[in-house]
């Protein structure tokens, strides 16, 4: 990392992630480092993963980022870990019937989520030693209070909460997907809640309602909201003046056309 390019911008991701893992909460520091855990409980390695984060429609570069993450191999007595992600079926019925029925579709962007659920267990890490040392400190130990990426149960924990935040509002999972939420209104309109991991897409009759929905769900988590989604999941999307709604992937399409050589015509 101390060879890349944008090096600087990159431990300064790395400090931003550990300040805000100390702002929520999430972890505290072990006195004694690996001496002051007891000897009943294994500590975890941890390593911090790279993103360039780029605007969907553009390509351009949005941010940097840096995620700590635990090495769940290292885990023992984790049983549950599965957690549902929304399906293809789900997001073309979603898509029509923003289409068809001229209603909104907002976005809703938990940051941090994999943060907010409390673990039931204990469970340590140990920072990356590259980051210690390239802040002139000795080896860190922390004992997580929350859940962190790459934890086995992360997911799940992360699904659990945003399920019964959607339940406390009204919505019951569709039959069909866990992942699609659904709500009747007072007036006889549906408002749909389509999940899947941290993002989260609104749709309802009334810009309104998925403003409620969005304050309903706020609670004490950081919530990046966009009242016209501009993407989901990976696709760009974008509404016509006639009501219509195009979903695209330009950043992948022109990713193809590179790695093939093929070059716009005209």
């Amino acid at each position: 990392m101390l060879s890349h390019p944008r090096c600087e911008e990159f431990l300064k991701a790395e400090d931003a992630e550990v300040r805000k893992l100390t702002q929520m909460g999430a972890r505290k520091v072990v006195k004694g480092g690996r001496r002051g855990v007891p000897v009943t409980e294994h500590i975890l390695r941890s390593s911090f993963v790279f993103a360039t984060k780029r605007f969907a429609d553009s390509g351009e570069i949005e941010k940097f980022k840096a995620g700590l993450v635990a090495d769940g191999s290292g885990q023992r007595d984790v049983d549950e870990t599965h957690a549902p992600t929304i399906g293809g079926t789900s997001l073309r019925i979603i898509f029509a019937v923003v289409a068809q029925r001229g209603h909104f579709i907002s976005k809703l962007d938990v940051e941090s989520a994999f943060l907010i659920e409390d673990l039931d267990r204990p469970t340590y890490v140990q920072l990356p030693k590259e980051y210690t040392d390239y802040l002139g400190k000795p080896t860190e130990v922390w004992e997580l209070i929350r859940s962190l990426y790459g934890l086995r149960q992360a997911p799940r924990l992360c699904w659990l909460g945003m399920q019964a935040a959607l339940q406390g509002l009204g919505f019951r999972s569709s039959d069909h997907d866990p992942c699609l939420f659904v709500r009747k209104e007072s007036d006889g309109t549906y408002t749909y809640v389509a999940t899947h991991v941290d993002d989260c897409a609104v749709v309802s009759a009334s810009m309104e309602t998925n403003q409620e929905v969005r304050d309903g769900l706020l609670l004490n988590k950081g919530v990046k909201w966009e009242d016209q989604a501009e993407t989901f999941v990976g696709l760009a999307l974008r509404r016509g003046q006639n009501g219509d709604l195009l979903v695209h992937q330009p950043v992948y399409t022109r990713h193809v056309c590179d790695v093939r050589g093929w070059r716009r015509m005209g």
